[in-house]
């Protein structure tokens, strides 16, 4: 499961990045400081998405507490701006750090089952 949330997260990162960069440059020649900072804020999401995605191969426990953060982030981006797709893109990081811990622990189940017996 590991290797499809990196995957995933990889490519998400990609669209992320595209819409805030745009979002951010494009509220900035518009003078919406709000909606910039989102988009900025947006763009680190993206960023942080990707550096999971990376370690989500691997280092799964990384993983899970930047995604976290990346979807944490989102969602205080999109809470405070008109910059609503943010919050989407919030909510998705959620899930994929909720699905790296629900691996990591049933990873960590199976090795105590085999230490056993």
């Amino acid at each position: 499961m590991n290797i499809a949330i990196g995957i995933i997260a990889i490519i998400i990162s990609f669209i992320v990045g595209i819409q805030s960069f745009t979002v951010s440059v494009l509220s900035e020649v518009v003078g919406e400081e709000a909606t910039a900072g989102a988009g900025a804020i947006g763009v680190l999401v993206a960023f942080l998405y990707l550096v999971g995605g990376a370690f989500a191969f691997k280092l799964t426990n990384v993983a899970k507490w930047i995604l976290g953060i990346g979807g944490l982030l989102g969602l205080l981006a999109g809470a405070t701006s008109d910059y609503s797709d943010v919050t989407v893109w919030g909510i998705l990081g959620l899930i994929m750090s909720g699905l790296l811990f629900w691996d990591v622990k049933r990873k960590n189940k199976q090795k105590d089952k085999e230490k056993i017996a």
